[in-house]
């Protein structure tokens, strides 16, 4: 049954809080701020992926799709993928661990090589479980909404924005097609260079990277010039 607040007019299922959701079942409906902190999440994880060029006046989009670790973006500059700093000229191959067969555990120095999925999902991973985090976080201490008010009418409270908030990070990773296939943050257009000897990556919309992303696609043959 649908309640109708007189107060604010709010509609809300008289049995679980949330808006009126028929057919589903009470336990079948994601609420308010589970998919508000799932987004929030979502977000943080596509832009864990996406690495921004460090220099000031740049700050174009790209992603590596094959190669090593060496970047160069359009604006000149190169650009280490795994720690996402500049690698000054002076530099250049240095800034890679020299030693054969290292794991790079003890050195500390980032690797030439390495896989770029791994790459990806652990960043991605990482800003996710931070971001659920602060989403469990806020959501323990509870925030205050339009529809946060006492109707005495009928001796009932209109609130539709509380309650515990917890994100499976993990079942994200699995199932990255329900990553936002757009994000507000990242509309620029990206640019990304090919680096003689080094690695490669595509100028692309960024809802034409979480496509390759999300469906698991083969980007070599799409994005490869």
């Amino acid at each position: 049954m649908i309640y109708h607040c007189p107060s604010c007019q709010y509609e809300s299922c008289r049995k679980c809080g949330e808006k009126p959701h028929i057919p589903l079942k009470c336990s079948e409906v994601e609420k308010e701020n589970e998919t508000q902190g799932r987004k929030t999440v979502e977000e943080a994880m596509t832009a864990a992926r996406i690495r921004i060029c460090p220099k000031p006046s740049c700050k174009k989009s790209f992603f590596k799709v094959e190669g090593c670790n060496k970047m160069t973006c359009v604006c000149g500059i190169h650009v280490c993928y795994v720690c996402r700093s500049e690698i000054p000229k002076s530099v250049g191959y240095k800034h890679f661990c020299q030693k054969p067969h290292c794991k790079h555990d003890t050195c500390k120095t980032c690797p030439l090589y390495s896989n770029a999925k791994e790459d990806d999902e652990r960043a991605m991973r990482e800003a996710g479980l931070e971001a659920a985090k602060e989403v469990q976080k806020r959501s323990l201490h509870g925030s205050s909404s339009i529809n946060d008010h006492n109707d005495t009418t009928l001796d009932r409270k209109c609130d539709n924005s509380k309650g515990e908030v917890r994100i499976d990070v993990d079942a994200l990773l699995k199932d990255p097609a329900k990553l936002p296939k757009k994000s507000s943050s990242w509309n620029q257009t990206m640019a990304m260079n090919v680096a003689p000897g080094g690695g490669w990556g595509q100028a692309a919309p960024h809802d034409v990277i979480q496509q390759a992303w999300g469906h698991r696609i083969e980007t070599n043959r799409r994005f490869r010039r």
